[in-house]
């Protein structure tokens, strides 16, 4: 997994490896669950966020913009305390938990893809921790969605497929 000093820090004391489906919202298992799918022009999208995205799916310039607009999505995270000290760990949980478990999804299908976990700072006036997930497919002729995550101002993360555990063990 590549990752920033600031996901360095976000992970300290948070043990990825216990990570379980009772991590995982609701709504992103269901997503999970209904799987992957590719387009004619190859781009990998789960359906269960393709099915509820209203954009323009010709609009984009290639095909890990059209992924990363799809598939970008945030965690759920309005049932958790407002203070970090109480919000950074389940928070960190449910977004690498989504990650993960997608990612998994898509090598059952046949398809590789790469995870991105982002955590800062939300635009309001409490500014809690937020996390976002965002996922695209691998592919080698295209620029990836993020270069190098250590360039990033904000935590992040990249899962590729052999940051996963192996098959059969979740």
């Amino acid at each position: 997994m590549r990752t920033n000093d600031p996901m360095r820090r976000m992970l300290a004391g948070i043990d990825l490896g216990t990570l379980d489906g009772s991590d995982i919202s609701a709504a992103h298992q269901q997503v999970i669950e209904e799987g992957w799918t590719a387009t004619d022009d190859g781009a990998l999208l789960l359906r269960g966020l393709l099915e509820r995205y209203s954009g323009d799916l010709h609009a984009f310039h290639d095909v890990v913009a059209l992924e990363s607009a799809v598939n970008g999505r945030g965690v759920v995270d309005w049932d958790l305390p407002m203070d970090d000290a109480r919000r950074r760990q389940p928070l960190v949980r449910r977004a690498f938990a989504f990650a993960y478990a997608a990612s998994a999804r898509a090598r059952e299908q046949g398809f590789a893809v790469l995870a991105y976990v982002s955590i800062s700072r939300a635009d309001t006036d409490e500014a809690p921790l937020t996390a976002h997930v965002t996922m695209c497919g691998v592919h080698p002729e295209l620029p990836p969605y993020l270069a190098d995550p250590a360039s990033a101002t904000e935590a992040v993360a990249e899962i590729g497929h052999a940051d996963l555990p192996p098959r059969g063990t979740r």
